[in-house]
C-alpha cells in the first residue's frame, strides 16, 4: 500500500478548481480530476482512490464514493453539518484553507482504512 493519499477530485470545470488540483498536488497527494460523473466512473473502474473530494453533496457524487468505496469529502458554501447529513462522510464549509483541507482528507482517510472499533465496558 502506497503512503501517497489518492483523491479523486469531481471537478466543476472552474479554474478555481484546477488550482485546488495543483496545490493538492503540491501538499503530496495524488489527485486525478474529473470533470463529468462518465469520466469519474471510468477512472474509479481503473483504480482504487483513498478518497473522493467533490464539491456539492448531490447523487452523481455519493454514488461516485459509494461505487468506490471511498469516503466522499464535500466543499460547500453551506453548513458541513447539514452536508453530512446529505450524506457525506465530512464537509468542508467554504473558505477553507488548504491546511484545513489537507488535515481533513487525512481523517477521512485513516478513519476508512482503520473503522472505529466499538468499545465496551463491564
Amino acid at each position: 500500500m502506497s503512503d501517497v493519499t489518492s483523491v479523486l477530485l469531481l471537478l466543476s470545470g472552474q479554474p478555481l478548481h484546477r488550482g485546488l488540483a495543483d496545490a493538492l498536488g503540491h501538499r503530496g497527494f495524488n489527485v486525478a480530476t474529473a470533470s463529468t460523473g462518465h469520466h469519474a466512473q471510468s477512472l474509479i473502474e481503473r483504480r482504487a482512490f483513498d478518497v473522493v473530494l467533490g464539491l456539492a453533496p448531490d447523487d452523481e457524487a455519493l454514488g461516485l464514493a459509494r461505487r468506490s468505496g471511498s469516503p466522499l469529502v464535500v466543499l460547500s458554501e453551506r453548513p458541513a453539518r447539514e452536508v453530512v447529513l446529505e450524506g457525506a462522510h465530512f464537509a468542508v464549509q467554504k473558505p477553507v484553507g488548504l491546511s484545513e483541507l489537507e488535515r481533513v482528507l487525512n481523517r477521512a482517510v485513516a478513519e476508512a482504512r482503520w473503522p472505529r472499533q466499538a468499545s465496551y465496558s463491564s
